[in-house]
């Protein structure tokens, strides 16, 4: 983390992490998105479980960026 003190605030940053788990993840070349899923999003069902490991990757992926939240 790096903090830095300017004028009695302080400000906090964390892009080195957050560059860190960009590249764990495989996500150079993700598209940015103003919110979370396009506005009329019909998921389609799912008809077969996803395998173990990319549940795990999903999960660590997750994990790292609520670490980052409350990290900071």
């Amino acid at each position: 983390m790096h903090i830095r003190h300017k004028d009695s605030k302080i400000y906090l940053n964390q892009s080195a992490y957050l560059q860190k788990v960009i590249e764990c993840f495989n996500l150079k070349n993700a598209k940015p998105a103003p919110t979370p899923l396009p506005e009329g999003y019909q998921p389609s069902p799912v008809t077969e479980n996803a395998s173990a490991i990319l549940h795990s990757k999903y999960q660590q992926a997750i994990g790292s960026l609520l670490y980052l939240m409350l990290g900071t």
